[in-house]
């Protein structure tokens, strides 16, 4: 994305926090109360989404639906799983 070829700038304030820019926020589906890690790459900082929020989520729905009587075969739940690491593979 062009966006992030440029650079945004953040300003930090003196609590030690920057505001994440709503373009970024909308390119990493960030909402609030989203969890997002910071991870250091040589002389860089990355900011990533944590997506085992989304795994989390997953495998909860699953469990209310057994709790319903309703099932998703395990074959199906680890496809989803693999899709979902396949779509979130772009923010690595």
């Amino acid at each position: 994305m062009e966006l992030l070829k440029r650079g945004i700038k953040a300003r930090v304030t003196s609590k030690g926090q920057i505001t994440i820019p709503r373009k970024i926020r909308k390119c990493l589906h960030l909402r609030v109360g989203s969890t997002v890690m910071f991870m250091q790459h040589n002389s860089q900082i990355v900011i990533q989404p944590k997506i085992k929020a989304g795994f989390e989520a997953l495998r909860k729905i699953r469990e209310e639906m057994r709790a319903e009587g309703k099932l998703i075969p395990e074959k199906l739940l680890h496809q989803m799983i693999k899709e979902a690491k396949q779509n979130w593979s772009k923010f690595e």
